[in-house]
């Protein structure tokens, strides 16, 4: 995928660009995707604000229906958004919720392993 290696070189306007040419013909598993890479993208910026911003308002609201597996990672980004900005509160309930409620077994054992080091 010509995305992710655009990403891995660090071109994250192209790679902006072509996500949301994405979010907008995909309104599907692909668009919410690419709204989680983007707000992967900020926070590979340190724009954690702007990337849970991107999370809780955006990939949430407009891909309801995404599927677990995604919607597992873009909340343990959300945790990393919150460690980021300093709220490990904020960002523990977020791993202990993902635990207790997450189908993925992946996700919750990513979360546990998160959640044991901001112990």
């Amino acid at each position: 995928m010509q995305e992710r290696s655009i990403c891995k070189n660090n071109d994250y306007s192209k790679a902006t660009e072509s996500f949301n040419q994405t979010i907008s013909i995909a309104k599907d598993d692909f668009g919410a995707e690419a709204q989680y890479l983007i707000a992967q993208i900020l926070y590979n910026q340190k724009k954690f604000k702007e990337s849970s911003e991107m999370i809780l308002n955006k990939l949430r609201n407009d891909f309801p229906d995404a599927n677990d597996k995604i919607m597992g990672k873009a909340f343990i980004l959300l945790a990393d958004d919150f460690v980021g900005m300093d709220n490990l509160v904020q960002a523990r309930a977020t791993l202990n919720s993902i635990i207790e409620n997450s189908p993925e077994k992946d996700i919750v054992t990513e979360a546990k392993a998160k959640l044991k080091s901001l112990k």
